[in-house]
Formats: structure tokens, sequence, C-alpha cells
């Protein structure tokens, strides 16, 4: 093999377009950036050159494996995989019913496999689930509810790459992107006259030494910083009223909550000077366009659900909503959430099988809230760890490590353990894998037909469907073919149906479109399995590999139904169902991405989900969080953990999970634990020494570093580090870094949306 091959980067949500040069032995060889790609347009960062340490991991499972009552694991066909864990869960759901079988599921760009297990988790009656969204995103999805009446994850957010302010909350992009290359435009915006940088974060990050303004907050008090923006706009009248009232209700709500906050008092609790506060609301005042982008830095910390909703009031009073450089809503091609759009409503919602009401359900155990059908990663292990009548019984984790990933990594070991079936698909023998009862082995990325469903650009939106590079190993199995043999076995998969499909196809396009129609107009029901039926129908008809890509159908005809326009603007072509059978080709065919939406910018305001297109300024349920932030800041350190752990900061060579070999880092490689010059010298500590970091859950080593970035009493750790090694092999075990969630309190976490307060957690350094 010599020819270079496209595909994708798969560390994080920009999935740039990649080219890789094969080995002989299914392995990779070289990557370099893909210059046909619509977005990245041959630009890779620093991480994406090391995939190799992804494919050629050590670590891989080539035969599923079940674990013996000594511990151990045994390898199984198959057939026998199959059949006795099908026989488990239908005798689980008999008993106890599907809802205590949850759903964990993740990988950055392994996500064809939820469109498969959406379908299983159907056959089974399994309504809850979770993914690392529930970790990061869902306050900001519940806000963007409760104002946009939108629930799409994360969808709604700001063009910060053309506004004339952008401000980055809690992000630092030059290590965690957001938009295609992003440091190249980065360093060219931040040379713009036209253009402000601000970053707010209390470290100097490495995209606020090229910001204009560099608001260094105290670690945990970003509401009262964002209250007191808010009240000097609104003290200052430099709130857009004839836009308000045009687009918004409930201002009258909103401004008694800021026209008497002490401004100075809230500067003081945030360590920023009232000047460099009132500078920024006059920027925002004269500016065309403002664009704030949060992150993790404030997803995971301390009043992070208000501080999302701080976030959209500061925008949507300034009137930066629907325009270029302000807030928008785009159109991906598979809601990562349910339900979707009100939009789709509208449309035919049989092609989505998807539900469209809006449950204000919780947890059986915990009684957590469950937003956009996610339960909080955070409660998952309380859920399991009790003798409720109504706790989970079962466990199905597709592609995600979590009890790595997940707060209270000892917690989550003994949830899986203590489950009556825990089956893990996945591609390497992982901390989670240790745990499951069922291992079973699915190809790698690069090996099958994937794609990331975090597609949240605009105007024009981007989705990737990929291509396999390699072949697979004739002993792993795709997650597809995984779940349609488990749901065959389950006796779920309707033959008749199947059959009429197969002779449609043989005839023409026309007649299978028409009988799909048909089929899902008398038998509803099958929508939530269509993806499943299309496997084993139209895609027997793609090219070699791509089986799974027929899944996306029902998805292509809904977005054409739903948003015609949006699709032809992009270039694709037809009417109805031929226009969505016209993006499913293109998105099946291309090997470097498609453009599957173009739209003017005012678009957005079609997406919102009230009547009469209206953004609902008034939130109730947050309404008393604004009120105690004038009671002040208490900080959670005390004596016995004075140091705030900034835990999983990205670094030049730190990546998600799937890099679990550390030798793919270049530098950093023991996971440093990073400390302010001042407090190391009062410690008499220094870089290079060995220090053990404890808190409340746990401890663990790592090497320090002394760095003049770090605010004074504020600590980090990277994310990517604690990975136990040769797990798979005969090789000694190796764990090079902290794991941080050996770390991080399960009960460390959001009262709304119940995300981990990984970024603030309590801790104490003291020489190892």
């Amino acid at each position: 093999m010599s020819d270079w091959k496209p595909s994708a980067c798969i560390l994080c949500e920009m999935m740039c377009g990649v080219e890789i040069l094969p080995s002989e032995d299914n392995t990779i060889a070289k990557v370099k950036g893909n210059k046909n790609h619509p977005g990245s347009k041959g630009y890779v960062c620093n991480k994406a050159g090391r995939l190799a340490h992804y494919q050629n991991g050590k670590d891989r499972i080539l035969e599923p494996l079940r674990r013996k009552a000594d511990g151990s694991f045994e390898t199984v066909s198959w057939d026998t995989a199959i059949a006795e864990i099908s026989e488990k869960l239908l005798s689980i759901k008999e008993i106890y019913g599907g809802d205590k079988i949850l759903y964990l599921t993740g990988g950055q760009g392994n996500h064809i496999s939820g469109v498969y297990g959406s379908g299983f988790r159907a056959a089974l009656g399994s309504i809850y689930r979770s993914s690392p969204i529930a970790q990061e995103k869902t306050g900001e999805i519940w806000v963007n509810n409760q104002m946009f009446r939108s629930t799409s994850a994360g969808a709604v957010r700001s063009d910060c790459e053309n506004a004339e302010v952008a401000i980055y909350l809690g992000k630092n992009p030059w290590h965690t992107h957001g938009f295609h290359q992003c440091r190249k435009k980065l360093q060219k915006l931040s040379k713009d006259d036209n253009h402000k940088m601000v970053v707010i974060d209390p470290r100097r990050s490495e995209s606020a030494d090229i910001a204009d303004m560099h608001l260094a907050v105290k670690n945990g008090t970003d509401a009262w910083m964002l209250a007191a923006l808010i009240a000097i706009l609104v003290q200052e009248d430099w709130v857009d009223h004839p836009w308000m009232a045009k687009h918004t209700v409930g201002y009258d709500h909103i401004k008694p909550l800021f026209s008497n906050i002490p401004i100075a008092e809230y500067c003081e609790q945030c360590g920023i000077e009232e000047s460099q506060l009132r500078l920024l609301a006059q920027w925002i005042h004269q500016a065309e366009s403002v664009g704030v982008w949060e992150d993790l830095g404030v997803q995971m910390n301390i009043n992070s659900t208000l501080v999302s909703y701080l976030h959209r009031l500061l925008l949507t009073i300034t009137g930066n909503f629907g325009k270029k450089g302000a807030q928008f809503i785009s159109l991906p091609l598979v809601n990562v959430t349910n339900p979707v759009f009100r939009g789709l409503q509208r449309a035919v919602p049989k092609f989505s099988g998807e539900n469209f009401s809006l449950p204000d359900y919780r947890t059986p155990v915990t009684g957590a809230r469950v937003i956009g059908s996610l339960i909080p990663c955070n409660v998952v292990s309380e859920e399991i760890l009790t003798d409720h009548p109504d706790r989970t019984r079962a466990v199905w984790i597709n592609g995600t490590n979590v009890v790595h990933s997940y707060a209270g990594s000892r917690n989550m070991e003994q949830a899986l353990r203590s489950a009556e079936l825990t089956v893990l698909v996945d591609v390497a023998m992982t901390e989670t894998a240790m745990q499951a009862d069922y291992v079973l082995p699915a190809p790698t990325q690069y090996e099958k037909a994937e794609m990331s469903m975090l597609q949240f650009e605009f105007p024009h939106n981007i989705a990737y469907l990929r291509h396999p590079v390699f072949d697979a190993p004739e002993t792993v199995m795709e997650e597809s073919e995984i779940y349609v043999r488990l749901c065959e076995a389950m006796g779920v998969m309707p033959d008749d149906v199947i059959r009429a499909f197969d002779l449609a196809l043989q005839s023409n396009e026309q007649d299978f479109l028409e009988l799909l129609e048909k089929t899902l107009d008398q038998q509803p029901q099958l929508a939530k399995i269509m993806p499943l039926i299309l496997y084993r129908t139209l895609g027997k008809t793609l090219p070699k590999g791509m089986a799974a890509a027929a899944g996306y159908l029902p998805f292509c005809l809904n977005l054409a139904l739903s948003y015609p326009d949006a699709v032809k603007g992009a270039g694709h072509q037809g009417e109805g169902m031929e226009l969505g059978w016209n993006l499913f080709k293109a998105l099946s065919n291309s090997p470097d991405g498609t453009v599957i939406t173009d739209e003017p910018w005012e678009a957005s305001f079609g997406r919102l989900g009230d009547a009469e297109q209206k953004i609902h300024l008034k939130v109730p349920d947050l309404f008393p969080e604004i009120e105690a932030l004038d009671q002040g800041f208490e900080p959670l350190t005390n004596s016995q953990f004075p140091f705030v752990l900034s835990s999983g900061e990205r670094r030049d060579y730190t990546a998600n999970g799937v890099y679990r070999d550390p030798t793919w880092r270049k530098k950093d490689f023991d996971c440093a634990l990073r400390m302010s010059p001042a407090d190391a010298e009062e410690m008499g500590l220094e870089s290079g020494q060995l220090v053990r970091i404890t808190t409340r859950q746990g401890e663990a080593e790592t090497v320090l570093e002394v760095n003049d970035r770090m605010r004074n009493g504020h600590i980090s750790i990277p994310n990517g580090g604690g990975l136990i090694n040769n797990l798979n092999t005969d090789q000694p075990l190796e764990m090079i870094g902290p794991s941080t969630n050996d770390l991080t309190p399960v009960d460390h976490r959001d009262e709304i949306a119940g995300t981990p307060w990984h970024k603030y957690v309590p801790a104490r350094v003291e020489l190892a």
C-alpha cells in the first residue's frame, strides 16, 4: 500500500481532514493535512501527526472476551457472545424492565454506532443513556431550551471568527480549537484592528498571550464577573431595546435583577478591575457584533448552568443573534440529543425516529435531571450502587472508557462490577474493559465507515462520512453489525419488511424510496429500528466497507424535507425525497467531506421553538441563583485543601483517551502538575520534584512544573494521563501521569445539570 488515503483526525470536535499513508501491515506510516477537506483545507495541528499511536496501539482486542468466575477473561466465538448477551438482556428486561438497562456511549469521532445503538435501545425499552456531553454541555443545552426552545447539544453558538468582539469564556482556543484552521486564524485575527479578542481565564493561556484583553478571573467566580458585566450594560442602558422588542420577551423581568447590583463589589469578588470590565462593556456596546464561546473552564465549574444563562443574556440583550459575528443555531445532520429542533416537528418526523416531546423527567435513584435525554455522568455510579428497586441492573458501554473518564474512578469500577451485566464494545483493553462481563472488539475508526455527529458550523455546515483506510481484522466486528445481530437474536427485525426492501432495491431507487415512505406511514413503530433495517438492505448495495452508512438515509431525508432551502443552498439538487436521497449519495460518496447546508444568517430565527419566534429571556429557575450572588463567593478551599485544582487542562500534547500509549507525547511526558512560582517558593518546591496531590476523593503523584502562567492558589493537571498500559500484553503494567478522576468526587457537581466541577477541586500538594 503506497497511496495516501483521505480521512479525518479523531481528537477534537473539528475532525480536520487528513491524508494517511498506510503501511503494509495495516498501520499508519505518515499523516498530513487534506487540502480537499471543505473546512480544514490542509490545516492540522501537531496532535494529528501522532495518529499512528491510536491505529497501532498495543492493547488492541481482537476476539470477544467473557469474564470467568476467577475474574480473568476467556475468548469466545461471536455466535456465543451474541447468543449469551441477548439472552441475558432479554431476561433483565423481562424481570426488571428495559428502563433498567443503561446505555453509555462516547468517542470523539466514533458516532456511527449511535445511529444503530438507538435502535438497539428501542428494542430493549432502554430509556436512560449518557455520554461525555453530560459532563460538559448539558447545562448549556438546558439553558438553550429555556431561552431558545432549542435542545440541540451546543447548537446555539457564536460566530467568534467574524465577531467584532470575540469573548472566550473558560476556553483556550489555541489548544481546544472550535473552528477550522484555528491557530492560523487566531494569529490573523489578533493583528486585525477591527477585531477584539477577550480571554476570560484564571490562567494566562496561550490564547491570552495574543488577546486584546485578558480577564484573570478568580477560580469559580465567573458568575459574579458576568453579572457585573450585564449590570453595567443594564445600568448604563447599553441594551438594544428596539431589537429586543422585536425578537425577545421578558426583559422587564430581567432588568430588576441587574439594576441594583453593586458592580464594584462584584468586581472585587472575582478579582477583576472595575475599569477593565467597564471597558469591555463599552466595547460590547459599540460593536456591530459580539460572540461568546464558553467551554470547559466554566462548564466544569461552580455555577456552570448559571454562567451559561448569563452569557446568553449578555449577548441577547445587546441584539447579538441571527447575524454574522453573533449567535446562531446550526443544522446538524443527526442530533446528538433527543428531542431535536421544533423545526423537525413541523416536517416529517417519521424519518428521524425521534420522540419530539420535551419530558421533564428525572433518574429513579438520585432524581437527577435528564437533559437532552442524557443522565449526568456523575450520577451513574449512584444509580447502580444502591438497593433502590428501580436501580440500574445492566450497563451497555460503547466506545468510551467510563472508569477513566467519569468522576470518581473507583466508584465506577465498583458500579460496573455490581451490575448484573456489563458489556463493553471497544477497540482496546481499557480500564473499563477490565470491569466488564463481556468485551466485544470493534474495528478502529480507520477500519470502517465512520462519522462525527458534531456538526455545528454556520452558515455552511459540513458532515464527513469517512471511508475505511484499512481492512479490519477478520475477528473484530463493526458496531452496526453487532447491534443488528443482537436485534435479530432478540427477534425484533421484521423479515417481511427486509425482503420487501431487498426487492425494491433490485428495481430502482424511486420504488425503494416510495416503499420506505409507505412502510413508515403504515408501521410508524419501525422508525426507531429503521437504520438497522436499512443496514441489512440498502447497506448491501453500498461500496465495500460502507454498509453502515445506510443508517444515515433517514436523517438525510429528514433534513431535506425539513429544511430544503438550506440543503439546496449547499448545491444539492431535487425536491422532496429525491433531495434527501441526493444528499445521502453525496455524503456517502465524498472521500473528503460534504457541505450539507448553506443558508443566510437570519435563518437562525426560524429555528426558535417559540410559536412567535421569540427568545425567552426569563428563566425563573435561575433567578434565585442570581439573587444569591449578593451573598458573595465562598471558596471551597480550606486549610486541609488550600489549592484549587483544575483537572484536565488542555496542553500541547494532551488528548482524549484513545491515545493510550504515553510515548505519543513529545512534551510533558509525565503530565506535570503546574503551580505558580510564588506558591512553589512558599512551599519550598522546585520543578522536576515528585509531588503528591490529595483531594477528598483520592490521591495521585506526578512531577511538578513551576509555571508563571498560573494564578496563585491555582494548580492544574492535564487530561489524557494516568492510563494503564499493557493491559493486553505480557509486559509489566505501566501508568504515566495522574489519572484525573482518581481525584474528582462524584457529588462535586452542578445543582441543575449535574455536570462535574473538574475545574474547581479543592486539593493539597506535598513532596512525595
